[in-house]
């Protein structure tokens, strides 16, 4: 569905001389599909060298400064399939798991967990090719796999004895905090580039889930938690968090309509954008505006506005929400969301509504 709505991020508007936009800009705008594939051939072995020089200010100059999403993306694709092993080079793959912890009381625990069980579990849903494929015991925090820079995943492809001896040596842990929070870590894998061919399959995750939900329970652990597919590192650490996020504002807009119906007052929601790439939400009471809750989702460059905003009315919708407002105008910095009752006094669309 298509909103109304103003994106916000501070992508630069300024003509930038870096080398890998200068690609991007030819791979948009060529009309050449000749010119497009040497643009593309181009940008490759750019960063290819940058990589292997471990010199690669340039292409975070370049990430940072995409002036669009499409200029992002075909980034961010472009390293991607750079960090991709070749023949006879080392394929890293992960399982990104976002999970959903809560407990009454603050609490340490180890992430070790059983191999044997976690590879007989993905073998029943992917088949034998994942007989080859050497996993870390343990679940990775995101902090801690986010750390590794791409010139550490592009030299692993070759030698990934020291990456992995450093993983291995860390003692993974996490701290439950008390109440609930959605978290985010991986599995790690390792094999042949054959392991390519399992990346981003759709498959049934329902024993995986249970076996990561038993895991936690055996630690006395109130667990949700979500399997994501198999993916490359850079690609499951970007989808992993954004299902995250997702995850987490699901949970904040489901407790806050449950806790605001409980006390006898409709549902009305508010959402706009802030300057700064952010979008806001206001969940409140109907009839009483003073009862409410906001929610912030800092965007970055691979989240698609649309996206989220169909999840979250697609949500309100299955929460019976119809009094929805969705602001044209985005907010200043210094601004806070109006209360529904003053939102209808500004351009606006309710999506809930079918025109």
């Amino acid at each position: 569905m298509k909103y109304n709505i103003v994106d916000t991020r501070p992508y630069s508007e300024t003509k930038n001389k870096n080398e890998l936009l200068f690609y991007v800009e030819q791979i948009v705008h060529s009309e050449s599909n000749i010119n497009k594939k040497m643009a593309q051939q181009s940008l490759q072995s750019t960063i290819v060298q940058m990589l292997k020089n471990n010199h690669y200010l340039s292409l975070s100059v370049a990430l940072s400064l995409a002036p669009s999403r499409e200029y992002y993306q075909i980034l961010f694709n472009q390293l991607n399939n750079i960090l991709m092993a070749q023949e006879n080079e080392t394929q890293f793959i992960v399982m990104p798991l976002v999970m959903v912890l809560g407990n009454k009381s603050e609490k340490d625990i180890s992430l070790k967990f059983s191999l044997p069980d976690f590879q007989k579990i993905l073998q029943d849903i992917y088949g034998d090719v994942t007989k080859d494929i050497q996993w870390l015991d343990s679940i990775i925090p995101v902090a801690d796999i986010s750390q590794i820079k791409v010139n550490e995943w592009y030299e692993a492809k070759k030698n990934p004895d020291n990456l992995l001896t450093s993983l291995q040596n860390e003692i993974h842990e996490m701290k439950v905090v008390s109440g609930y929070e959605v978290n985010l870590g991986f599995v790690l894998g390792y094999g042949s580039e054959e392991m390519k061919q399992l990346m981003n399959l759709r498959k049934d995750i329902m024993p995986m889930m249970q076996f990561w939900n038993e895991y936690f329970i055996e630690k006395e652990i109130t667990p949700f938690v979500n399997p994501l597919p198999l993916n490359s590192p850079l690609q499951g650490l970007t989808e992993g968090s954004h299902m995250q996020k997702k995850m987490d504002l699901d949970i904040f807009v489901t407790n806050t309509i449950r806790n605001i119906k409980l006390a006898g007052y409709r549902i009305a929601v508010v959402i706009a954008t802030k300057e700064g790439g952010t979008l806001e939400i206001r969940v409140q009471a109907l009839e009483e505006s003073t009862k409410f809750a906001n929610y912030q989702w800092q965007l970055t460059s691979f989240d698609q506005i649309e996206e989220i905003l169909d999840d979250l009315v697609g949500l309100l919708k299955d929460c019976l929400v119809d009094n929805v407002r969705i602001l044209e105008k985005p907010l200043e910095l210094d601004d806070t969301l109006p209360d529904y009752h003053l939102s209808l006094e500004q351009e606006g669309t309710n999506p809930t509504i079918q025109l």
